[in-house]
């Protein structure tokens, strides 16, 4: 695959089928709102370029949103959210018309403060996870 720009679009990308990784990512996006991609790979991947690949497909296949946070220097990391296709994924999922889900797409630009918020809790819900199932634990999170 070839290298996208980082904050668009492009037409020039493959067809993608939607994997069973794919749909517990998006339902996993769905429970949190917001999710950083190292919190994706922990969750979901062995290697980050293999997450950033699919991420990246998904991504330009609108399942998810991806924003970028200012940052005063470097670079920063990319937060995942829904995405026009993943909200159809999930009211499929669900047994919902897509019109049922609140949301729509401007509900992903929020303000800094709230972001860090959501995603530290985010965090500890990620790390609870990954906690539960090295201990051999099973960890379902309700859907909403």
């Amino acid at each position: 695959m070839g290298k996208f720009p980082r904050h668009k679009r492009t037409k020039d990308f493959q067809r993608m089928v939607l994997q069973s990784r794919d749909i517990e990512i998006i339902l996993t996006v769905y429970e949190n709102r917001f999710l950083r991609r190292d919190q994706i790979e922990r969750l979901f991947f062995s290697t980050t370029s293999a997450c950033n690949q699919r991420l990246q497909k998904l991504y330009q296949h609108k399942v998810l949103d991806r924003i970028y946070q200012p940052v005063d220097f470097g670079s920063s990391q990319a937060v995942y959210a829904l995405d026009s296709v993943g909200i159809e994924v999930i009211a499929a999922k669900c047994g919902v018309n897509k019109k049922q889900i609140n949301w729509a797409r401007r509900h992903n630009r929020v303000e800094n403060l709230f972001m860090a918020h959501t995603l530290g809790i985010a965090e500890v819900c990620v790390s609870l996870k990954i906690a539960l199932e090295e201990l051999g634990a099973c960890c379902k999170t309700p859907a909403k």
